[in-house]
């Protein structure tokens, strides 16, 4: 069984388009974090593949960034 996926909403399509910068962005640049996969990109959404795990914590941010 696949896990759910998981949908993002945004109240405008500019704002999915920023979205969707920032996530190619960050899949580009943040190789140490891990990024779900993008499955669908429609006018005020974004899906994505779930990711099994816990969240990051707060304190492991800082580190995760000092290694970019």
């Amino acid at each position: 069984m696949s896990p759910v996926p998981f949908t993002k909403h945004h109240a405008e399509p500019e704002r999915v388009a920023g979205a969707v910068r920032h996530y190619r962005w960050l899949t580009a640049h943040a190789k140490p974090l891990r990024q779900p996969g993008l499955h669908t990109a429609g006018p005020q959404s974004l899906t994505f593949v779930r990711i099994e795990g816990r969240p990051v914590r707060p304190e492991k941010t800082s580190r995760a960034w000092r290694n970019c």
